[in-house]
């Protein structure tokens, strides 16, 4: 999720929120009742192996670890253009897939909260 930040407050927490949807979406789709307890499914789950390191437009490199899958970094510094990355979980079982990208798109953008206008 990239974003001018001059127009939009930082958008981890919107990028976070966004991928737990996935999960609870595939594992059972639109009937599943969450209990509180991700460990209770966590056996449908696996985390693909990241790459090392990813090269943006602009030649920057990211290093990537196994201790996060979150990383945010500035695509274009000059314009305020920030990114946030998230990797997701893959499910093994999954219900369906229709609709899952767009379920997470718009719940990133739902919590990601625009900077109120100024007044002129």
């Amino acid at each position: 999720m990239c974003y001018d930040k001059t127009k939009w407050y930082e958008a981890r927490e919107a990028i976070v929120k966004g991928s737990i949807v996935m999960p609870k979406y595939c594992v059972t789709g639109a009937d599943y009742q969450y209990s509180g307890d991700w460990l209770e499914t966590t056996d449908n789950f696996v985390i693909p192996d990241l790459p090392r390191v990813i090269r943006l437009p602009n030649g920057e490199l990211i290093e990537l670890s196994d201790e996060s899958l979150t990383y945010d970094f500035s695509l274009n510094a000059e314009q305020g253009t920030h990114c946030f990355m998230q990797f997701f979980v893959l499910c093994k079982n999954m219900k369906k897939t229709a609709g899952m990208g767009d379920t997470i798109s718009s719940s990133g953008w739902i919590y990601h909260e625009p900077k109120p206008a100024p007044l002129t």
